[in-house]
Parts: structure tokens; C-alpha cells; sequence
């Protein structure tokens, strides 16, 4: 029982010390331009990953296009 009790304690200190960590680069983060970055970095993968995509989706409409006159 008493190794649970300092298990829990350890636990407890660890989630103590990490929670007011956390929060602070989170508001420095949001505050001091975290956001934008990384929206730009998903902007940009998404949209190069999209492009296969698109290309093969516009050749099949110009295709549809050339065929239906």
C-alpha cells in the first residue's frame, strides 16, 4: 500500500510540475507566433500532396471535355 501511496505522490508531483510547464508555451507559443508557422508548414504539405490529385482530376475533365465536344 505504501509503495502505491508514493507511486501516486511521484505521479502527482510529476503532473504538477509538467501542467504550468505546459500552459506557459502555450501562451508564449500562441503569443509569440506559434500558430502562423505552423499553419503555413501544413498549408504547404497539404497542398503538395493535393497536387497529384488535382492534376489527374484536371486531365480527366479535359478528357470528359474533349470527348463530349
Amino acid at each position: 500500500m505504501r509503495a502505491l501511496q508514493q507511486g501516486l505522490a511521484g505521479a502527482r508531483a510529476a503532473v504538477e510540475t509538467f501542467v504550468p510547464k505546459l500552459a506557459i508555451f502555450l501562451v508564449a507559443g500562441v503569443g509569440g507566433g506559434l500558430i502562423r508557422p505552423m499553419r503555413q508548414r501544413w498549408s504547404r504539405r497539404l497542398n503538395s500532396a493535393e497536387a497529384p490529385f488535382a492534376a489527374d482530376s484536371k486531365g480527366k475533365q479535359e478528357r470528359r471535355e474533349a470527348r463530349d465536344g
